[in-house]
């Protein structure tokens, strides 16, 4: 197997970064990404001749970074990247260091002091500027809504409810009520979802 050389491992961050929604132009006002020169004077003065590889501004209209990208040829270490991200992050008060070979990835959150989470799982792949904007608030993030307990006499009360209303329509017991009783759950979970616009 053939590894990405460096070129190709840049390469491979800007495809993702751009599939993300992160915008790499230098001739587009809206550019986010800045490959080894801050965005502002005062950043480069910070870095004091530090350059990382990837300088990135989730905020509209706004000159504070978010996100540092260290990138590695493949078999070089992750660990040392990070590290380098993260002296990089410190000197621009950022919360977010990515360390990246192309392949594998390695994140961290300079304040909480761990790597970053979504779903319980850690992050393995770039993200958008949205969820960069998250990650800097919180380091585990979850997409899935909040599931409110509910009691156990509550649900079977409920059950038995619809049980009794299906039976004065004229459902018969067994299979044809319980059908209707299932049709009428997808149809409530699919309206839920956003699916029954």
């Amino acid at each position: 197997m053939r590894f990405l050389n460096e070129s190709e491992v840049e390469t491979s961050i800007e495809i993702q970064l751009v599939k993300c929604g992160w915008e790499i132009d230098p001739h587009n006002s809206n550019r986010n990404v800045f490959k080894r020169d801050p965005k502002t004077p005062e950043d480069k003065r910070k870095l004091g001749g530090g350059r990382p590889d990837y300088i990135l501004y989730a905020y509209a209209d706004s000159n504070r970074a978010t996100v540092i990208i260290e990138a590695k040829r493949p078999n070089e270490s992750l660990v040392k990247a990070l590290e380098q991200g993260k002296k990089y992050a410190e000197d621009l008060n950022v919360q977010l260091v990515i360390a990246t070979d192309g392949y594998f990835f390695k994140t961290w959150h300079r304040k909480l002091e761990n790597p970053l989470f979504l779903d319980g799982r850690e992050v393995d792949e770039l993200f958008s500027p949205d969820m960069a904007r998250k990650f800097e608030e919180d380091n585990n993030f979850s997409s899935f809504s909040k599931v409110i307990p509910v009691d156990q006499d509550e649900l079977i009360s409920k059950f038995k409810k619809a049980n009794d209303i299906l039976k004065n329509e004229g459902f018969e017991a067994g299979i044809e009520r319980f059908s209707e009783f299932a049709n009428l759950m997808f149809l409530k979970l699919q309206f839920e979802k956003g699916g029954g616009d």
